[in-house]
């Protein structure tokens, strides 16, 4: 899964790569952005990119509790009645310059850093839609997608998010894509500059929102 992750790039950064004509975001520098923040998406109308500020986290659909759905399974998303419309049409990528995984060993969980050595922000496969605020009217929310772990990332947990880069990435904004093209987009991938190493528990807690959450520590 992906239940922690870190956007420090600037939005320069973003526009530049990602080909971006509307900036509509006031996200901050965040080294541990945790569900229910306001995180940087990138959306596409029309052939026209935007860069906007969604919130992390929806409801799921016919259900009474408040807990917010953060993460979306590759393999069933376009059938989960939470998530298929927006599948459809509702796909976005969530900025990113790497996240946290929680590593299980015994009754420890060990936090581990993963990002990419050679490249600036990310893109990591979406879904968002609209749902109600307090007071009358909407705001969107958006999901994170996940798939099978790669290489780098198998020994520490069974699932990484969906990371989308270059022409793939430019296929998943596009509202128009076959669906099962699109699905094929999902799988896991082996970069060459990904890398992963072990931080300090200071990133347990989503108050540390310090660079120190990235350092490495000794194994």
């Amino acid at each position: 899964m992906c239940g922690r992750f870190v956007m420090i790039s600037n939005v320069d950064e973003i526009v530049e790569q990602y080909g971006v004509v509307r900036v509509a975001s006031r996200a901050r520098r965040s080294y541990n952005i945790a569900p229910g923040s306001d995180v940087v998406v990138v959306t596409e109308e029309r052939g026209e990119r935007a860069l906007v500020d969604m919130r992390w986290g929806f409801p799921m659909i016919g259900s009474r509790t408040n807990r917010l759905l953060i993460n979306a399974r590759s393999e069933t998303a376009d059938r989960k009645p939470s998530f298929r419309e927006a599948f459809r049409k509702q796909r976005c990528l969530v900025m990113a310059d790497g996240y946290y995984e929680w590593e299980s060993r015994g009754k420890s969980r060990v936090p581990w850093y993963v990002h990419f050595v050679s490249r600036g922000p990310v893109g990591l496969g979406g879904l968002f839609r609209f749902i109600p605020v307090p007071g009358g009217g909407v705001r969107p929310a958006c999901v994170i997608m996940t798939t099978a772990a790669n290489e780098c990332t198998r020994p520490i947990h069974d699932r990484m998010p969906v990371i989308l880069t270059g022409e793939d990435a430019g296929l998943w904004l596009d509202g128009t894509g076959d669906q099962e093209l699109v699905k094929n987009l999902l799988c896991p991938r082996d970069f060459s500059d990904m890398e992963a190493y072990q931080v300090a528990t200071l990133v347990n807690s989503p108050g540390n929102d310090v660079p120190d959450c990235i350092e490495p520590v000794a194994r």
